[in-house]
């Protein structure tokens, strides 16, 4: 499950997973706000890395997961301390 955005420019469509539970980390560690813009983007973020992955010739489909985010986003940001769960 992810919004159909985060692939819709990477020509990846059908090709990357990026399942709920991933979703949910990206939003309690990597976002501040409590909307979906910082989501997006951040999911924005990884879709565009693995299209450059998919440009470059490795084959998919691709398959994210809570593991791959550090490496794909960077360390989760400091929050405020309530944020830290």
């Amino acid at each position: 499950m992810y919004p159909v955005s985060a692939v819709a420019g990477t020509g990846l469509r059908g090709r990357l997973r990026i399942g709920t539970p991933v979703i949910r980390s990206i939003a309690r560690l990597w976002t501040a706000e409590a909307g979906v813009r910082d989501l997006r983007r951040r999911l924005d973020e990884v879709a565009r890395k693995f299209s450059l992955r998919a440009a470059t010739g490795e084959e998919g489909p691709f398959r994210v997961s809570a593991g791959d985010l550090p490496s794909l986003l960077g360390p989760p940001p400091v929050h405020a301390p309530e944020r830290r769960r």
